[in-house]
């Protein structure tokens, strides 16, 4: 439902002529990182349940991307919304005594956020701020037949910004950062949730109608 209405504001956007000036659509790719870290509570966990020795490892960061459509409506001032995929992060863990298993987080959001921009150079530097909707899973197992899977949805604030680069009239490059603050993950170890801060780093082109 989220993905349907986000496509229609983008048609409705592109079908009006008083949106036609100042609209771009683009996409982005990069790294996104803040996952929660869940080695310390999963080694703790397991030495608590009696196993001799733990260890436990998680990835730090994502492969991430987003597919967006806004306006400029003054060179200054203007709107987007996009779909951002955060990509997902593994964990694993081995004891003696007790369990060996895996974990995985991942994460994709909505979002919608007002632009500003101040021209330098043949580009601008340009800030956003706005609201996300987003979903969590967690997926973990064990090898003695535990499994479970779990989403969270969350709506927070997301702030951004970076520089984006005009290559020609139509096409324009950037690079900037995105915080989707607020974001909840479940806790597989204790099954509560945990607010955490997810940071985008991404590079990408925008085509201007």
């Amino acid at each position: 439902m989220k993905k349907i209405t986000a496509a229609v504001l983008l048609t409705a956007a592109l079908s009006t002529p008083a949106f036609a000036e100042g609209f771009f659509i683009g996409a982005d790719i990069g790294t996104a990182a803040g996952y929660p870290d869940r080695t310390g509570e999963t080694v703790n966990g397991l030495i608590g349940a009696g196993a001799t020795y733990a260890s436990a490892t998680q990835k730090t960061s994502s492969i991430a991307f987003d597919l967006h459509g806004g306006q400029w409506i003054t060179e200054r001032f203007g709107w987007e919304v996009g779909y951002d995929a955060l990509g997902s992060v593994d964990g694993s863990w081995t004891s003696i005594g007790s369990t060996t298993g895996s974990y995985k987080y991942s994460a994709s959001a909505f979002h919608v956020a007002a632009l500003g921009g101040i021209p330098l150079g043949r580009g601008k530097l340009y800030g956003k701020a706005g609201l996300f909707s987003a979903s969590t899973k967690e997926d973990a197992s064990n090898t003695v037949g535990f499994s479970s899977s779990t989403t969270q949805s969350s709506t927070g604030l997301m702030i951004g910004g970076g520089y984006e680069f005009s290559f020609s009239d139509k096409i324009a490059g950037h690079a900037g950062m995105n915080l989707f603050n607020g974001m909840k993950f479940n806790d597989f170890t204790n099954n509560t949730t945990s607010n955490k801060t997810l940071v985008q780093v991404l590079v990408g082109v925008d085509y201007k109608f």
